[in-house]
């Protein structure tokens, strides 16, 4: 596995000469797995892969950072709307507010990047509920300025975000307009 890790690893410093790699601060435990089965989850391989981007920050200068990872496989990259329901299968987020439909394993890297950009990202432990209330917030404030609502008529925008639950809260900020 560490060969393979490196590999994998020199492979995209070749390729992309990147100045910074953003990482998944990921949690594999499970509630219905044994502690042992949870430990083993969370650290498989999961050391070769730190001391690899340790060995590259100081060899190379390429930085390592961790992004919280919250909302990123439920978020659609193209137009920023979270949705439970944006993701019918394992391998294809389908939005439902934008009607993109991106690879999964495509879409996730896209949000962390557009995190880790922004001047202020998300700390990473900062919790779900305040993450998602600034991705909410942030998709409505862009619904209001730009004319991404030309494919969707207004109320209908209102309909479809009044029956996602994770609008709830802000909601009134769109109905006002």
């Amino acid at each position: 596995m560490k060969k393979q890790i490196n590999r994998l690893f020199n492979r995209i410093r070749e390729i992309y000469l990147p100045a910074e790699i953003v990482v998944e601060k990921l949690d594999f435990r499970n509630l219905n797995l044994s502690k042992r089965m949870n430990r083993l989850l969370s650290s498989f391989g999961k050391a070769c892969i730190v001391v690899k981007l340790k060995a590259m920050e100081e060899e190379f200068g390429i930085v390592a950072r961790y992004e919280n990872p919250a909302y990123t496989s439920e978020q659609c990259s193209v137009c920023g709307y979270v949705d439970k329901n944006n993701r019918k299968s394992q391998s294809v987020l389908e939005c439902k507010f934008y009607h993109s439909i991106i690879y999964a394993d495509v879409n996730a890297p896209r949000n962390l990047m557009k995190r880790s950009s922004l001047p202020a990202p998300f700390p990473l432990y900062m919790s779900h509920a305040n993450i998602l209330r600034a991705l909410t917030k942030s998709f409505l404030g862009s619904l209001s300025s730009t004319e991404r609502m030309h494919h969707l008529r207004h109320s209908d925008a209102v309909s479809l975000l009044s029956a996602n639950p994770y609008f709830a809260g802000n909601l009134a900020q769109l109905k006002g307009q």
